[in-house]
């Protein structure tokens, strides 16, 4: 085993960007790895295509077009897939969403994959009984889980009753040095048509129903009229049919928030952001807070678990009670009334990614993960 490179097969259900949670693991993964240790294959099991950065990394990539992995085309596959894991005496499978950890995890069990480690990355809010069941099926087949947060873990030692042993816990990385702009402010602001002594108070998360964004805007529906200056920028792809946008109108905000939907400049407007505010009901470990955290922005963020080992509350951010407008509306209040708080917040923030949350050091903890479990 010593003698060659470690061979991995990596199974995700779509990756249509690298902006997403496990999308952008995925792809820092891919990019960063030790290709001197490793030899990496890339599955793609519903998409035919995918983004043109995860092609520059010159890895071996398929795209199977599975629509239904109990389906015709589903089996074909999958006993294709069989075929290229026994051929190519694949080490280790690590799948990644539901369809790939289900899928991936039988036909790697069929094909005698030595180790199969299957991903969860969020605290099951989506599960019905019939997908913990699945799981609790494929998990006798499954070496290791690994876990992006502690409450993903306990999350999957409740729901499957697996051994605590069985899970390990590996944080989201982030790349820091993509968020060490020097950015005008003054560009940024023009942009949008503000003025220069404008407050921001921004939230970088595609709208959905889980990200908490009715209470935000019920926040800023308070602090708009005794503060005319602060406006809100909201960045990501709406999912709600328009559904935020309308309570804006209703509550007269329109001219002080402002959807900027998916951009590819997210770094340059975290630099003009007063306040960062992350509202949701439910995360495994967010990318976005993780991002805040490393532009060294002061946050306001939901006490929920999966936030928990990120945010200690007055020591790198402040945490407010989930579905609860009032206290982001405190929190956010706090941060643009107390400079030298929210800049003692920030720089905290900031070092708690330094510390424990770069994408490097978690990349030599898989690394490390790997290397164990192929016996190296």
């Amino acid at each position: 085993m010593q003698n060659r490179r470690i061979k991995i097969t990596l199974l995700i259900d779509v990756l249509e960007d690298i902006k997403g949670g496990a999308e952008r693991q995925v792809y820092e993964l891919l990019k960063r790895i030790d290709r001197k240790k490793f030899e990496i294959y890339l599955y793609v099991l519903h998409q035919k295509d995918v983004p043109v950065q995860i092609k520059e990394t010159g890895i071996f990539i398929k795209c199977l077009g599975v629509k239904r992995i109990y389906g015709s085309t589903g089996i074909k596959q999958g006993l294709r897939f069989m075929s290229f894991l026994k051929e190519e005496g694949i080490d280790i499978l690590m799948t990644y969403h539901f369809s790939s950890d289900i899928w991936g995890a039988f036909f790697g069990h069929l094909a005698k994959v030595p180790a199969i480690v299957s991903n969860r990355r969020d605290v099951g809010f989506w599960r019905k009984p019939v997908h913990v069941l699945f799981y609790k099926l494929i998990d006798p087949w499954v070496k290791k889980v690994i876990a992006n947060s502690n409450a993903v873990k306990n999350t999957a030692i409740k729901e499957e009753k697996l051994p605590a042993e069985k899970v390990e816990v590996i944080y989201n990385g982030v790349d820091r040095k993509r968020f060490d702009v020097v950015s005008s402010g003054m560009e940024k602001k023009k942009e949008l048509g503000l003025p220069q002594d404008t407050k921001i108070v921004g939230c970088v998360s595609n709208i959905k129903p889980l990200k908490g964004y009715e209470y935000l805007i019920e926040a800023a529906s308070s602090i708009v009229p005794a503060r005319p200056l602060v406006h809100f920028i909201i960045i990501g792809e709406d999912e709600m049919n328009g559904a935020i946008q309308k309570q804006v109108m209703e509550l007269g905000l329109q001219n002080n928030v402002h959807f900027l939907g998916k951009r590819d400049d997210v770094p340059e407007f975290l630099c003009i952001m007063d306040v960062c505010v992350f509202s949701s009901l439910s995360e495994g470990m967010s990318n976005a807070l993780l991002e805040y955290m490393a532009a060294g922005r002061p946050i306001v963020a939901t006490a929920i678990p999966g936030n928990l080992d990120l945010i200690k509350d007055g020591i790198n951010g402040i945490l407010a009670p989930p579905k609860d407008a009032c206290a982001l509306e405190h929190g956010i209040i706090q941060l643009l009334s107390d400079q030298s708080l929210a800049s003692r917040l920030g720089e905290a923030a900031h070092s708690t990614v330094l510390e424990a949350f770069d994408i490097d050091r978690q990349l030599q903890k898989m690394e490390g993960f790997l290397e164990g479990l192929a016996g190296v």
